[in-house]
């Protein structure tokens, strides 16, 4: 996935990434979260264009303490 990002982010010059929490529910080792966010970007041509869409996060607490992402799905939000 790391390569899917530095892939999206090199072809473009500039990008503004906005995220809210909508809703989460945790215990002491997972989290839920249910969000929204929008990025706006500049191509490497200078279009500017964006891209807005809804996310569910599974966080993670790990043996060493750590809170890692283990699954992030993400769609479009429905346009209007």
């Amino acid at each position: 996935m790391a390569e899917f990002y530095e892939l999206l982010f090199s072809y473009n010059i500039q990008s503004k990434y906005t995220h809210e929490i909508v809703d989460f529910d945790a215990t002491e080792k997972h989290v839920i979260e249910q969000g929204k966010f929008k990025v706006d970007w500049i191509s490497n041509d200078s279009t500017n264009w964006n891209f807005k869409a809804r996310s569910l996060t599974h966080w993670a607490k790990e043996e060493d303490g750590k809170w890692r992402i283990k699954r992030f799905i993400f769609n479009m939000a429905p346009q209007g």
